[in-house]
This record gives structure tokens, sequence and C-alpha cells, in this order.
């Protein structure tokens, strides 16, 4: 369903550069456009948050982002980085 309304914006497209950009968000990893995606990558949580991997990577040593070690590779539960984020709320 999702796809599907990204190719018909596609189809309303006017420009040839309009089209390249929306064909490289389509592919982009995003948290929203997987809704069974359970955890994701470091760098997929900084692509979808827009903060930074080193600010991802300093929140995880300091024990305020959970996440789970698989090997040398870091993956966040989703669920964890939404509780992290609702904790940066300014009331």
């Amino acid at each position: 369903m999702l796809l599907n309304n990204r190719i018909v914006s596609l189809l309303y497209s006017e420009r040839t550069s309009d089209i390249m950009y929306a064909q490289q968000r389509m592919f982009t990893p995003t948290i929203t456009s997987e809704p069974d995606l359970l955890a994701v990558s470091v760098t997929q949580a900084a692509h979808a948050t827009g903060i930074s991997r080193s600010l991802l990577y300093e929140e995880m040593r300091a024990g305020r982002l959970k996440y789970a070690k698989l090997g040398a590779r870091r993956v966040i539960l989703v669920h964890d980085l939404r509780d992290w984020l609702l904790t940066l709320r300014v009331s």
C-alpha cells in the first residue's frame, strides 16, 4: 500500500530530478517503511531520527539507550528507540 502511494506520486512528478529523488527515498531503509521491523542498526536509527551515530553511541555507553549486541554489531530495538526519544521531550 505504501509503495503504491509512492509510485502514484512519482507518476505525477513533473521534473526528472523529483523522480530520481523520490526513487532514492523509496529504497532508503527507515523505521516507518518497515512496519514489522523489530530492531534497527545504529545507522538506520540515526537516519530515521536525524540524530548522529556518535550521539547514539554516546547514549548507549551512558546506559540511557538500550541495545543488543550480536557479535560486534549493535542493534537497537524499535520500542527502546521510541522510549528513549520520549525521554528527550521538553515539557
